[in-house]
């Protein structure tokens, strides 16, 4: 995948067809990427004029039973704000049990 300006991320640890998920993050914007999760997760962090901020990205398939807690504890732990964005299909008409535990969270 390419963005024309930005460098992509992108992660699909089963190699799976519609399956991973991708970060774009203007080319000019100074960056570090984590990708060492064990779940199909991704985060970005960067400075802002309020500090660092990290924005992650994670897919949870209605086939995966479980939210990845090692990887998200390991975002929430920090001293710094966190933004955690799940993947939505727009065919997905309803909230799956995983989408209702992270809403009610």
């Amino acid at each position: 995948m390419t963005l024309p300006g930005y460098r992509v991320y992108q992660r699909n640890t089963d190699n799976e067809p519609m399956d991973g998920v991708a970060i774009a993050v203007r080319n000019r914007l100074v960056h570090r990427i984590e990708d060492d999760f064990d779940s199909e997760t991704l985060a970005v962090t960067t400075q802002t004029t309020e500090g660092p901020l990290t924005i992650a990205t994670t897919y949870l398939p209605p086939r995966r039973p479980h939210i990845p807690h090692h990887d998200f504890m390991r975002l929430l732990r920090r001293q710094t704000p966190v933004i955690i964005a799940d993947t939505r299909h727009s065919g997905q008409g309803r909230l799956t049990p995983l989408d209702e535990t992270l809403y009610n969270t």
